[in-house]
């Protein structure tokens, strides 16, 4: 893509895939560098799409995302507070306040072969991946009402997780926090997620995300009592 774009005598390229997720059109895209490779944006976006006016609103959405041209900050909202290592970014909306962190970009082993691990963790393969920034704990309760404005969750609390969302109306909350903040925000991809997970260029191989010990790193079946736990209340990883 980047030789091609070279021979056209630009700058950027932006790549996108455009799929059909039940009843609506999904694009993902990507801003490549044409002189290093380098892919410096990701988006991606999703509407109802049966007319050339609606496919056409979606892809300006989506080339809106790619550019960074979304709406000034709102009222209430400290968008982007950087600390002084540059590693930590925290914002605050409406009284709410969340760090992003950054996780410099790399390549590792994807998956696993481990007999515990699932079928689609297989078979384990090399992943690069860019700098990209990732929430440092989940989406608190508290977070997401101050975006969308309701709480579907069903274990309540202001510092628990959010739950009981579907990926439609995560879509939803990323778009209204891009446009709350003034920056882009967006899911990681898979293997953004599972990168920053294992701890990024300063993972220790550990079996689980920071560590060996799952009962002082993670809330599951034998320790959870079925209910969700305040978010940060366990080891953190790498990162």
């Amino acid at each position: 893509i980047a030789k091609i774009g070279q021979k056209l005598g630009v700058k950027y390229v932006a790549v996108a895939d455009v799929s059909e997720v039940l009843d609506e059109c999904y694009i993902a895209s990507r801003l490549i560098n044409v002189e290093t490779g380098e892919i410096i944006a990701t988006t991606d976006a999703s509407s109802p799409v049966e007319t050339m006016q609606q496919l056409t609103v979606l892809a300006e959405k989506v080339a809106s995302g790619l550019t960074g041209n979304v709406q000034p900050a709102s009222a209430g909202v400290v968008a982007g507070a950087l600390d002084s290592t540059g590693t930590v970014e925290t914002f605050s909306v409406n009284g709410v306040t969340f760090d992003m962190i950054r996780v410099d970009g790399g390549s590792f082993m994807m998956g696993s072969s481990d007999p515990e691990a699932n079928s689609d963790e297989r078979p384990v393969h090399s992943e690069t991946v860019p700098t990209f920034w990732i929430g440092k704990t989940e989406v608190t309760q508290a977070l997401w009402l101050a975006v969308m404005g309701s709480n579907p969750s069903n274990f309540r609390g202001d510092n628990l997780p959010v739950e009981k969302v579907s990926w439609f109306m995560c879509q939803e909350f990323v778009e209204r926090l891009s446009n709350l903040t003034g920056r882009v925000f967006r899911l990681p991809t898979e293997a953004e997620w599972e990168y920053a997970a294992r701890g990024g260029r300063n993972s220790r191989g550990y079996k689980y995300s920071g560590g060996n010990d799952l009962w002082r790193l993670g809330w599951y079946d034998e320790n959870s009592s079925r209910s969700t736990h305040p978010v940060g209340t366990k080891l953190p990883n790498e990162l």
